[in-house]
């Protein structure tokens, strides 16, 4: 199960090829590739207006804004782009692309968006001339009068599907006028006066990367068509991961993901490789099986797992290059990278060497919303690391800390899922924290970590059985992943919930084997073993606590954010029963 889709207002920009069937006739592989690229480029301009790319349809796109000013720099800043692009070719295969931006109610489900307002996009999209913008009267009226753009009233038109007469207007940019730029770019807002000089050289670039075509073997119409619909998903996902830019040139990349893909008789098997561009060295390979009942099912899946792959093995790369760079020359980036990569570590010592790093990246960097984030994530998780409560002063500071990277980057998955991690552990209180994970799950479908926490939390507040099934869905999606240990930890806690303590001992043992030592853990694998009848075995636990921990006292033990305190309650009387007082 996946969180229930929430209905809500926003933005959209629907985008369409024109007469994409007239340029695959001319020359169908060529035409593709040059129709994916134009898609690329324009979910580049979308993630670096704030926007995210929902869904790639064959030959249209459709995005997500918060704010209409920022839908209408991005579409002008993909046209005019693209038609310096299209210059530069020497054939008739051009892509160009109308665009339509409205405003209206959707349901946004994982990568797919419905509602109203995704159709009223796309009837304005017709509206427009090849290489156009068309705007819903509403989104006119929201976009500020002071920014460069010209616009032309249409009156009022008559779409298919609505009953109602709506308003459209063209808009292109002043003549002489350039398009405002981003507020936000490469992860971190743009100063007034630019970074400061002397960091210059300690900043990189986020990291690039190529998708290789998928090119299955031939004469399979059906493998053709999982792959051409694969392709664009894992396209769509990949276009929303944060710290990543996808490009089209492989001149232009630092990694190259190369997708191969077979089938037989509807089983198919999806070998995922990375490449480093600049030593060619293949430095990761990824095999996913299954079966293809249904291709809109099979497509969902597989791009999530590829992205969730691709995302976790090039962290490791950049961890692995950060950790060669002297720690006097490393750059904002890779301080952030041998960060990230420390603190899924869960051990004191590990993530006190993270905060050190964030601390001399924020030196670097004051404003950088990822560090900021990162940060008020370990001033939690270092706590958690022992039994105590988690203190006012590091809680009241993640806090801010949080406040500050909203501020920055208010569409950040990762600044969300750090905040529902306070807002569930400092805080206790499971319905914000629920919000924000959704939150974090909403802005970034392709990523396990904001699932695991939402089932984490649906545990808490007392629904194990769907907890349990998103993180098993988590798990199951990449193993191998750095945070397999934290949805193995939750499944355990899900069926310490549900009273299965046999279940709850074995998903705890299999977090034990992937991260050992973790006092929570041992907190509750000494509960478990009472509750479930072998008290020789929680003796031994206890005792491993008692080493660790001489100090412990089940009375300063932090509390556990059980909505039915009846848990936290076994919990104690599992570890009373074992000794601990």
């Amino acid at each position: 199960m996946v969180p229930v889709p929430a209905r809500r207002l926003v933005v959209l920009l629907h985008a369409d090829i024109v007469d994409s069937t007239g340029l695959v006739q001319l020359d169908e592989t060529r035409a593709h590739q040059r129709m994916q690229d134009a898609f690329v480029r324009f979910s580049q301009a979308i993630k670096e207006y704030g926007g995210v790319t929902h869904e790639l349809r064959g030959d249209a796109l459709i995005a997500e804004f918060a704010r209409a000013s920022d839908a209408v720099c991005a579409a002008l800043a993909f046209q005019r782009d693209n038609r310096v692009h299209n210059r530069a070719i020497d054939d008739a295969i051009c892509p160009e692309l109308r665009v339509g931006i409205a405003m209206g109610e959707v349901v946004i489900d994982q990568q797919t968006v419905t509602g109203g307002g995704v159709v009223l996009a796309q009837r304005l999209e017709q509206l427009a001339e090849p290489g156009g913008v068309c705007l819903q009267g509403a989104i006119h009226e929201t976009v500020p009068r002071r920014l460069p753009f010209a616009y032309a009233a249409l009156g009022e038109q008559r779409l298919k599907g609505f009953d109602e007469p709506v308003r459209a207007f063209t808009v292109r940019l002043k003549d002489g006028a350039g398009i405002p730029p981003p507020e936000s770019v490469d992860g971190a807002i743009r100063l007034a006066g630019g970074a400061a000089p002397g960091n210059a050289h300690r900043r990189r670039a986020k990291s690039t990367l190529l998708l290789a075509p998928i090119q299955p073997p031939g004469g399979d119409a059906e493998l053709d068509q999982l792959a051409a619909a694969l392709e664009d998903a894992v396209l769509t996902a990949l276009a929303n991961a944060t710290g990543l830019r996808l490009v089209t040139g492989l001149e232009d990349a630092d990694f190259e993901l190369r997708i191969g893909l077979q089938m037989v008789a509807r089983r198919y098997r999806a070998t995922v490789k990375l490449v480093e561009s600049s030593s060619r060295e293949q430095f990761s390979s990824t095999r996913f099986d299954g079966v293809c009942e249904d291709l809109f099912e099979t497509v969902d899946q597989l791009s999530f797992r590829v992205a969730t792959a691709v995302r976790n093995d090039m962290l490791k790369r950049e961890f692995e290059r950060a950790r060669t760079v002297p720690i006097a020359d490393k750059s904002v980036e890779e301080l952030l990278s041998e960060a990230g990569m420390l603190s899924t570590r869960v051990e004191t010592a590990t993530l006190e060497r993270a905060d050190r790093l964030l601390v001399q990246a924020l030196e670097l960097d004051p404003e950088n919303f990822m560090a900021l984030a990162m940060r008020a994530q370990l001033l939690v998780l270092v706590p958690l690391t022992g039994f105590r409560p988690i203190g006012r002063e590091a809680g009241e500071q993640a806090l801010e800390l949080l406040a500050r990277a909203r501020e920055l980057n208010p569409r950040s998955d990762f600044v969300y899922l750090s905040l529902s991690l306070v807002q569930a552990y400092y805080q206790l209180d499971l319905d914000a924290a629920l919000r924000s994970a959704t939150k974090s799950f909403d802005l970034n479908t392709a990523w396990i970590n904001p699932l695991g926490m939402i089932g984490q939390i649906e545990i808490y507040r007392g629904d194990a059985p769907s907890g349990i099934d998103k993180s098993r869905r988590a798990f199951e999606t990449f193993p191998q992943s750095e945070m397999a240990f934290f949805f193995c930890d939750t499944i355990a806690l899900g069926y310490f919930v549900a009273s299965d303590y046999a279940q709850a001992i074995d998903w705890a043992e299999r977090a034990e084997e992937l991260q050992p030592g973790l006092t929570y853990r041992l907190l509750l694998r000494i509960a478990l073993h009472v509750l479930h009848g072998q008290p020789g075995r929680a003796a031994d636990l206890a005792a491993r606590l008692r080493e660790r921990h001489p100090d412990f006292s089940c009375a300063e033990m932090r509390p556990w954010p059980f909505a039915d305190k009846s848990c936290e309650g076994r919990l104690l009387e599992g570890l009373r029963a074992a000794g601990l007082s």
